[in-house]
């Protein structure tokens, strides 16, 4: 990503669980995806959910989608190749 754009990170969980992540950031035309998945939560406690969010921020302003992945690997994150 180059150097100064803002990014943004996206989390919506719903009751039942289902839950979906982006990580894009503005381009020419509209955003740039940079990764995007939906998954199945597990059960989580709110604290680990927010250590897997607050991990992800940093995987995703490095650009390190291996990172990103493996950190919600309990949710067995399906990514949207669409994205």
């Amino acid at each position: 990503m180059p150097e100064g754009k803002p990014m943004q990170v996206r989390l919506s969980i719903w009751p039942d669980g289902a839950m979906w992540f982006i990580a894009c950031h503005p381009a020419k035309r509209g955003w740039a995806f940079m990764l995007a998945f939906h998954g199945q939560l597990p059960g989580p406690s709110v604290p680990q959910l927010i250590d897997w969010f607050e991990s992800s921020l940093s995987h995703a302003f490095n650009v390190d989608t291996e990172l990103l992945l493996s950190t919600w690997a309990p949710v067995q994150p399906v990514v949207d190749r669409t994205a």
